[in-house]
């Protein structure tokens, strides 16, 4: 490789020292290394400068032009994602001969190093927060499979997740990173979490169905090791006489059971009966699964929080753009392309005054846990209605804004960020 390579900009010394430029990218800083690749905070300039992540592939990923092709065929359906515990993929590219996916960035850390470090330090996770993100990751697994059965080529495909994969916010958030069928079917067998093979093998279930079950297994797998510390062990699971006596626990055993017929039938299913058992151990007086998953989150990462927006501010200042000059000579290409039926070549949905729908009593808004109850008031930018999560039953107003008001991607992750500000506000008047 040339002296200006993407592993290069990892290093400390010389051309490769950070902050450094990456086409349009200002590279920050490393923040995870791994089998599956390098990832780097960096600032990203769209209309409003903002911060993502970059994850750049081991070079042993792009030396195929079968997965670079697949990958090129998927990646403008992966940039189209947007689900709330889903990580939002905004670019998908090569560089100097190696992939990369310039995605949402999450301040915080991942789920295998917050149950190692409460592990080290002999901090339980409360059970109603395992929960919780248990919920959350069954959530996102269960959007996830729903859009690879829309694309008939990756129906099937499994999700190839581990804990690194589940990322956890500062505001008690959790989100999944999942980078595409085509990368799952490459992912390296050491990271991810693999259900044990049933009785008769594959053949014997249906793809789709052994698919679901294979994703309730993943969260079964996530939850076990939020509540034990510890990776499931097939055998104890297996042993006789074991069987707990908890609610909480048989639920979590179902779901890691060898039979994928014993399993809960699919995520959805799965989170149902997760959210009863959040129900019936939630008092009066808890605070918030979420709220407490936010302070475990920043009390667990003080100091050393994956995408600290402070640190990454001091860096930006710091950087100097004359060192910039005589940038490296490597090209960037986009592999995503955004503009098919429905959208702009900017990537920029078309818009129609037309494209209103109205949503009915008892239907679930696509994408979220909300229930419609009725229909409250109409306006220029949309329609309200009184709606209930469907596993917390809580009351809400949810505002649906019209189809020619709606925000583009970009904007959409200005919103995000707002809310999230918005909902730290906490009065009576508000």
């Amino acid at each position: 490789m040339t002296e200006h390579t993407l592993k290069g900009a990892s290093v400390a010394t010389g051309e490769g020292r950070l902050p450094r430029m990456f086409g349009k990218l200002l590279l920050l800083k490393l923040i995870a290394e791994g089998e599956r690749g390098d990832v780097f905070a960096a600032l990203r300039p769209v209309e409003i400068e903002r911060f993502c992540a970059l994850k750049i592939l081991p070079e042993t990923a792009t030396l195929t032009s079968e997965l670079v092709t697949a990958l090129r065929a998927e990646a403008s359906s992966l940039v189209r994602r947007i689900h709330g515990n889903v990580v939002q993929t905004f670019d998908i590219g090569m560089g100097d001969h190696r992939l990369f996916f310039v995605s949402e960035l999450v301040e915080g850390g991942d789920l295998a190093q917050l149950i190692s470090r409460l592990k080290q330090e002999g901090k339980p996770l409360p059970a109603e927060v395992a929960v919780y993100v248990a919920m959350e990751v069954a959530a996102a697994l269960a959007y996830l499979r729903q859009t690879c059965e829309r694309e008939s080529t990756t129906a099937g495909a499994p999700l190839a997740l581990s804990a690194r994969s589940v990322l956890l916010s500062t505001d008690g958030e959790v989100k999944v990173a999942h980078y595409g069928a085509t990368l799952s079917r490459a992912a390296p067998r050491t990271e991810i979490i693999l259900p044990p093979e049933p009785a008769g093998g594959r053949a014997a279930t249906p793809a789709a169905a052994s698919a679901a079950a294979d994703d309730v297994y993943i969260v079964g797998d996530l939850l076990w090791q939020l509540l034990t510390g510890e990776r499931p062990d097939p055998a104890l699971l297996a042993a006789s006489g074991t069987a707990p006596t908890d609610a909480l626990m048989r639920l979590v055993r179902s779901a890691l059971d060898a039979n994928p017929a014993r399993r809960p039938a699919d995520c959805d299913r799965l989170r149902t009966s997760l959210a009863a058992t959040l129900r019936a151990m939630t008092t009066s007086v808890s605070a918030p699964a979420a709220a407490q998953l936010g302070d475990i989150v920043r009390a667990t990462f003080a100091g050393a929080l994956t995408g600290d927006r402070a640190e990454l501010g001091q860096l930006v200042k710091a950087f100097d753009p004359r060192r910039e000059l005589a940038p490296p000579t490597w090209k960037v290409i986009t592999l995503s392309r955004t503009d098919i039926p429905g959208s702009t070549s900017s990537g920029r949905r078309t818009k129609s005054v037309h494209d209103h729908v109205d949503l009915t009593a008892g239907k679930v808004v696509p994408g979220t846990r909300y229930r419609i109850v009725s229909k409250i008031g109409e306006g220029g930018m949309g329609t309200v209605y009184a709606a209930e999560h469907v596993d917390i039953e809580r009351k809400v107003a949810l505002k649906v804004l019209r189809a020619d008001a709606a925000p583009d991607a970009e904007t959409l992750q200005l919103f995000r960020q707002e809310a999230r500000a918005a909902s730290k506000i906490g009065s009576a008047y508000i």
